[in-house]
């Protein structure tokens, strides 16, 4: 049994003290959130926020391939039509086929091409030569694989808020300044823990060097094209620029200088979703920002797990990889799998029909997944290992067995296995008797169970609601006019000055010097006595 926290009377202070501060801001910014690309995973994580921040009085314009269900005071919708689902199947295919060091190109190209089609699109183009509208700020995604989002800002003089989908990778941590020690913080590609061997630091120094010198010269300059091909800002030359030096306001910078002006990053990232590590006061974590108590179960479903008294083990691969997309082996081992353990099974399946579909097995292209994990008899979670997926299992204490199938789904499913609460499945074994004996090495062990209730404990102790802590440093990036303040000077530091080399070198030059001209010495003495 999970025990939820109750508010504290400290929690509660601080609170009222972010409401006093939400006074300051009752005539409500105009904020622009530009979440074109359609990658609900993605999007998703930073929803909540944007809706709370309408719901608080502000007027935000949001522009999105996605219709919200219900319509919400002073937000308005901006629907993109943006198709890339061809774009998304061919990354998906090379993610497969290709290494972990390949991964790096196919999720830039990736990048490249959604951008560029996204920015087409003409409910897109009428905002990008729009000369009217005015924005206090923009938050959008400018710093995962979506780098051109960033000039709405500059075109609105407005500061950027930017969201991470993930904890910071080590580009992410590069263009903000923040440190990203090598030595114990895995790159997401590296199933590794914050405990590595020598071998694991070796390949993870290889990894995230790569990742940065990719990003910089091969990433971001296609990206920078991208920017100047659909903002149609006009260029100068130098001597233009110094004849008028208003001009400037109308040239485009580089674009990672723009990405270096941003204030603030939000990530979906928390220390009990993760491994410890150090940021400045421009990141702010916000996971878990999507969960709330969770709905009733609709009645059928409500009934299937009352009257599971064995438990329930749900299944879903998360809303970019349908599980009717497994390779046939591996859907046969799954589905033979969940059909010869005594629980019952729900399964999200995308077609209306399974054939053979076992008997304790209940199949549907939707499932109220937070519902589904609150109840007390759900047993256990196979998943893909998304770090939405491995949240909410944290959040109401599920163990899990992760089964990665790309991107950071290693990364997360080793989180779960360095805390206890969960067991790998590799994809290329996903066989009838691999998955049961996962299935069993949890529920015939308690500890598994135990761990997870414990890290979500864990994840549940916290001095502020997320909520209220993200909506605070929101309205304090407008309150402070763009909260410059809030960069590190490591962002404007070369990579000779952050790693001390010129100051190495001063240090170091003349001991070499000296022992040059000791050399030398001995060896005229030398040559003179012959």
């Amino acid at each position: 049994m999970i025990f939820y926290l109750k508010e504290s009377t400290l929690q509660s202070k601080m609170f009222f003290v972010l409401l006093t501060y939400g006074v300051a801001l009752s005539n409500g910014a105009n904020i622009l959130a530009m979440f074109p690309l359609p990658l609900y995973s993605h999007t998703n994580g930073i929803m909540p926020v944007i809706r709370e921040l309408a719901i608080r009085g502000h007027n935000v314009t949001l522009y999105s391939p996605y219709k919200e269900a219900t319509p919400t005071d002073n937000l308005t919708e901006m629907i993109v039509n943006c198709d890339i689902s061809d774009i998304v199947d061919e990354a998906v295919k090379a993610l497969h086929v290709s290494n972990k060091y390949k991964h790096y190109w196919v999720r830039w190209n990736f990048g490249i091409s959604s951008v560029d089609r996204c920015l087409q699109d003409e409910t897109i183009q009428n905002l990008i030569n729009d000369k009217y509208s005015k924005f206090d700020l923009v938050i959008t995604g400018s710093l995962y694989l979506q780098e051109p989002m960033t000039a709405f800002g500059y075109k609105f003089d407005a500061p950027v808020v930017t969201y991470m989908p993930v904890a910071l990778t080590p580009w992410a941590s590069y263009v903000t300044g923040n440190i990203h020690p090598f030595s114990y913080i895995p790159c997401l590609d590296l199933e590794a823990s914050d405990r590595m061997d020598f071998l694991q630091r070796l390949e993870n120094t290889l990894l995230n060097t790569l990742e940065i010198v990719g990003a910089l010269y091969y990433h971001l300059p296609k990206q920078d094209a991208i920017m100047r091909k659909h903002f149609n800002f006009p260029e100068f030359t130098q001597a233009e620029l110094l004849a008028e030096p208003d001009l400037q306001r109308h040239q485009l910078p580089y674009l990672l200088d723009l990405l270096k002006v941003s204030p603030l990053t939000m990530t979906n990232s928390h220390y009990s979703v993760g491994y410890q590590r150090s940021y400045h006061s421009n990141v702010v974590e916000i996971g878990g920002v999507t969960l709330k108590t969770s709905k009733p179960l609709p009645q059928d479903l409500k009934t299937f797990m009352d009257n599971a008294t064995d438990g329930v083990i749900y299944v879903s691969f998360g809303s970019f990889f349908p599980t009717v997309n497994l390779d046939k082996s591996s859907r046969e081992g799954l589905i033979k799998a969940l059909g010869s353990v005594k629980q019952q099974v729900l399964l999200k399946w995308e077609n209306d029909t399974l054939p053979d579909k076992p008997k304790n097995v209940k199949i549907s292209s939707w499932f109220p997944q937070p519902s589904i994990l609150a109840h007390p008899n759900c047993a256990l979670f196979i998943t893909h290992g998304g770090i939405q997926s491995l949240t909410e299992a944290i959040y109401y204490g599920i163990p899990i067995v992760g089964i990665p199938l790309k991107g950071d789904q290693e990364y997360n499913v080793k989180i779960a296995e360095t805390y206890g609460m969960g067991v790998k499945v590799n994809q290329i074994n996903m066989t009838r008797d691999s998955i049961v004996e996962a299935i069993n090495t949890i529920l015939r062990s308690s500890r598994y169970k135990e761990n997870a209730v414990k890290h979500s404990r864990i994840f549940h102790d916290r001095p502020l609601n997320v909520m209220d802590n993200a909506i605070y440093w929101i309205e304090y990036v407008i309150r402070h006019n763009g909260a410059e303040h809030l960069r590190p000077a490591t962002v404007d530091l070369v990579w000779y000055q952050y790693f001390l080399i010129d100051v190495l070198s001063i240090i170091i030059a003349p001991i070499f010097i000296l022992l040059f001209i000791i050399y030398r010495f001995f060896k005229i003495l030398l040559s003179s006595k012959e």
